[in-house]
This record gives C-alpha cells, sequence and structure tokens, in this order.
C-alpha cells in the first residue's frame, strides 16, 4: 500500500489482496506502479508497504547489524538508499523528507502521452520480464518472443519497443555489458584559412570585461574584427590572477600566429598596466564601459537563458553553470560572426584551424541526463560500467569527448563513451538537491 501521489497507472484488478492488521483486515482491489515495483493501493492507506522480495528483483540491499547499525541499504545507480528501523523495528523511509531517495520513482511520466493503460500495463511486464530472464539485450529479448523461445511468454514484440519508448534503455543492462570500444584514430584535418584574411587581421585589439552571472564572475575577451571570444572564471579579480589570465589570452593568439597590440578594458584592469608589457592598455573612466564587447555579451546571456529554459531543473549547481556559459562561447566560436571579417569562416576556425563536427560534437544537449561509461581497475570486477551524470558538452577537441557533471561526486569528468537517457523525476530531484547552496535557476547578468 502507497500514497497515490507517488504512485502511477493505478488499475482495478479482479484479484483482490487481503491484507491482515491487529484489529481487522482489509480488501485491496487496486494496484499501480512505483517506478518498476508493482504496489498495492488503499486509498486510507497512512504508510507505504514495500516488499523486500519485490525490491530485490531491481536493486542490490545489504543489512549488516554491525557495520549499518541495523540499517537495510539499497543500492542505486544514483547513491545508497537507507531504510531505518523505526521504533518497532521495522525499516522505513519518509520520501517527502529524504527526496533524494524518490530514484524509486523512475518513471518518466511526460513519456505515457499516447499510450493506454494496457499499453502502460504490458510495458512494465516487458521490463520485469526483461529482468526475470538475466537482462539479455534487445534484439535477443524480441527474437526469444518472436521465435516462442520461452512458452506461454505473453510479452510481444511491441511491448518490447513500448516499454523501451517509454523507461528507457535497460539501464541494468547498460551497467553489466557495456565494455571499452577501441578509440578511434584522431584525424587532423585542419580549416585552409585563406592567407590574406590572416595577414589583414595579423594584429589585433582585444576588448576585456568582467561579466558577472549570478554573482559568479566571468573574464570575457573578443577580439575585433575576428570576433574570436574567450571566457575564463576568476572567483579571485586581483591583480596577479586577472594579469595572469590575460597573459593566457594573448599567447593563444601568437600560437596562431596573431599579435595582440592593443587592449580595451574598465577602468578596473587600470593596475595592469604595470605588468602586461608591449601591449598597449587603454581603460575607460568610472563611468564608461566598452561598447563594443557589451553587445557581445548580450548574445552571450540570450544564448544562456534560452538553454536554461529548456532546462526542468529549478536550481543550478554552480558547476553546472559555469559550464553552461563556456558551452554558450564554444558554439559561438563555431559560426560566422555577424560584422566580422568573414562570411563563410567562422572565429574558431580562423584561431585554431580547426571547425567542429556534429557527428562528434552534437550527441547530446546540454543539460541531459546520460549514463557514462566508466573502466574500472581492475576489469574483472561486477563493479557497474556506467554512472549516473548530466551532459555538459563537448569540450571541443578533436575526437569529440564529452564533460559531464557526476552525480555520484559532483565534480566533472570527461568522457569519449556515453548514452543519452530519458530524463526522470528522480533525476530532477537529485539535481534541484545537489547544494541548496547552489541556487542558480533564473540567470541574473550583472556588472558586479
Amino acid at each position: 500500500m502507497i500514497k497515490e501521489e507517488f504512485l502511477s497507472n493505478v488499475q482495478h484488478t479482479t484479484t483482490r489482496l487481503i491484507a491482515h492488521f491487529n484489529a481487522a483486515k482489509i480488501f485491496l482491489d487496486q494496484f499501480g506502479y512505483i517506478g518498476k515495483l508493482k504496489v498495492w493501493y488503499n486509498a486510507k492507506g497512512l504508510a507505504n508497504i514495500l516488499s523486500f522480495r519485490e525490491l530485490e528483483q531491481h536493486y542490490n540491499i545489504s543489512y549488516r547489524t554491525k557495520t549499518t547499525n541495523g540499517n537495510f541499504i539499497m543500492h542505486t545507480e544514483q547513491g545508497d538508499i537507507v531504510f531505518r528501523p523505526n521504533e518497532m523495528g521495522l525499516p522505513y523511509i519518509n520520501l517527502k523528507q529524504n527526496i533524494n531517495a524518490l530514484c524509486l520513482i523512475a518513471t518518466v511520466r511526460n513519456n505515457y502521452e499516447g499510450y493506454t493503460k494496457k499499453e502502460i500495463t504490458h510495458a512494465n511486464k516487458a521490463r520485469s520480464a526483461l529482468a526475470k530472464i538475466g537482462h539479455p539485450t534487445e534484439k535477443e529479448f524480441k527474437d526469444m518472443v518472436r521465435h516462442k523461445t520461452i512458452t506461454n511468454c505473453p510479452i510481444t514484440d511491441q511491448d518490447i519497443s513500448n516499454a523501451n519508448a517509454i523507461f528507457g534503455p535497460n539501464l541494468p543492462g547498460i551497467r553489466g555489458r557495456k565494455t571499452p570500444s577501441k578509440p578511434e584514430v584522431v584525424r587532423t584535418d585542419y580549416v585552409a584559412v585563406p592567407k590574406s584574411l590572416i595577414l589583414r587581421n595579423k594584429f589585433i585589439c582585444l576588448t576585456t570585461y568582467v561579466m558577472h552571472v549570478d554573482g559568479i564572475p566571468f573574464l570575457v575577451t573578443t577580439s575585433r574584427g575576428i570576433k574570436f571570444i574567450t571566457v575564463k572564471h576568476t572567483p579571485l579579480q586581483t591583480t596577479s590572477h586577472l594579469t595572469q589570465s590575460m597573459t593566457r589570452v594573448i599567447h593563444f593568439y601568437t600560437q596562431a600566429g596573431f599579435v595582440v597590440r592593443t587592449i580595451l578594458m574598465d577602468g578596473q584592469f587600470e593596475q595592469l598596466k604595470k605588468h602586461l608589457f608591449n601591449v598597449v592598455i587603454n581603460t575607460t573612466s568610472r563611468s564608461e564601459h566598452v561598447g563594443k564587447i557589451e553587445r557581445r555579451l548580450r548574445v552571450i546571456k540570450e544564448r544562456a537563458r534560452a538553454i536554461t529554459a529548456g532546462l526542468p531543473y529549478q536550481r543550478m549547481p554552480k558547476t553546472i553553470l559555469i559550464e553552461l556559459i563556456k558551452f554558450v562561447i564554444l558554439w559561438l566560436n563555431a559560426f560566422p560572426a555577424k560584422n566580422g571579417v568573414s562570411t563563410t569562416v567562422s572565429p574558431r576556425e580562423i584561431l585554431t584551424r580547426q571547425s567542429l563536427d556534429y557527428s562528434k560534437h552534437c550527441k547530446a544537449e546540454f543539460g541531459s541526463y546520460c549514463k557514462v561509461y566508466d573502466d574500472p581497475v581492475p576489469s574483472n570486477t561486477l563493479t557497474p560500467r556506467t554512472q549516473p551524470t548530466v551532459c555538459l558538452g563537448p569540450t571541443g577537441n578533436i575526437q569529440g569527448t564529452y564533460k559531464f557533471f557526476s552525480l555520484r561526486t559532483g565534480k566533472i569528468i570527461k568522457r569519449r563513451q556515453f548514452k543519452e537517457i530519458p530524463m526522470n523525476d528522480a533525476m530532477i530531484s537529485t539535481i534541484n538537491n545537489w547544494s541548496p547552496r547552489d541556487d542558480h535557476g533564473h540567470l541574473v547578468f550583472a556588472d558586479r
């Protein structure tokens, strides 16, 4: 028995369950699903009663009196969920107080649209049957059904397809089967940039600005003419840190065959004149701003807001927000700039001689839920081969490596192999509650 707010696909059944209590017994004729678990429903019930036998079919559960203090620990891909004993010794968990435990509710509610109750029920049966026969591949499972390898199997080919459409790929199968593939050979196909274009724009004038997004400072530079943008998260804005950041930018242009002659900056950069040599630094007065870069900043803000508007999260960890700004800059540099020096060659191609490849750099949306491959050492263990992450976009290298926010550690990891999974309520709750202090929902851009 369980509260209806956590259930999906509640339905009546002719087979009733009789529940015996100290003072009475009740008859239950309704059931629903909490994730992949079939549970009985009683409208007057106060507690969520789950079967450990049913849970064990989907999750690993451990219990040791000495090491777990009498707690039952359910090991899920999003982390461990602890069932603590109450005063009567019964293990329980409060879903409203422990929001992270909502990984139990793994359904994708929006994916129910377009399916009848009967189709959803059969899809649940197909996913349950998949676990019962040892998580074969989708092709193997469909072949079993088509050729009637298992007699009296009620599952159809369409039930399997519907289960994949509603629930996404079979995660236990992915975790168990994923093996490293041979890395592709890195092909260095450089873009041929007209020599005349480089010679005409050899001497660079940079404009520099410190942009704040939800209080997080970024050092942004753009070059006049070429309009290549760089961005650097600068938590410390001391003279030494700003000098170090600007030196890296100048060195980047030098490696590409360009010479930075002039840098236009706000008045806060006045002290940098003593530390940046062979460069003319022009600073504005207190009430002035560098006009050219302000227009580019407006484009950055528009793109960032557009991306966040499409994300289901109410809050965004600081790490993800920082990578969002970098992601926006990566793609702004990948297209020929309006009023730039070329209508066919992008700023990225001019500076790096490299373009982006759709098949390598457009595999997943920013902020999407992905399972990334881990290569455990040693590899001959039962350790899960994937971990849950949030996609942070491509790094921009030639082979198409992606950055991810690990939902286990909160750190950024880089992987080449991954699979995008439909977003579910559990993932949204996990990200929203990752860190209450990192409350970045509606982006606020400011000078300070």
